[in-house]
């Protein structure tokens, strides 16, 4: 299954250059991280936001149930600080039999 998210950051501190970094996890209804994405933050001094578009592919679903998308940030790359929880629904239909 392919899952994308985009994300918004927006600086605190105007006319200040951010670099960072921020890290993804989906998470599964029984709380295990099945695929974690560690990208750069720059936000350069000019601009006063950011928008991040992230692609999962092939991951592997083998549950309905609650999905979540945990966001977070760091500024020197060890200590995140979550930003944000995003959850989803997902329901897996098995597929009919065709009878003849």
């Amino acid at each position: 299954m392919a899952v994308e998210l985009i994300t918004r950051w927006r600086k605190l501190i105007p006319n200040e250059e951010i670099n960072g970094r921020t890290k993804v996890e989906l998470i599964d209804p029984e709380n295990k991280v099945l695929a974690t994405i560690d990208n750069q933050l720059n936000i350069k001094r000019e601009h006063k936001t950011l928008r991040n578009r992230i692609r999962m592919l092939g991951v592997k679903v083998s549950k309905s149930g609650e999905y979540k998308f945990k966001v977070s940030a760091s500024e020197d790359g060890q200590n995140y600080i979550e930003a944000g929880l995003l959850s989803f629904n997902i329901t897996i239909h098995k597929p009919q039999s065709i009878k003849s």
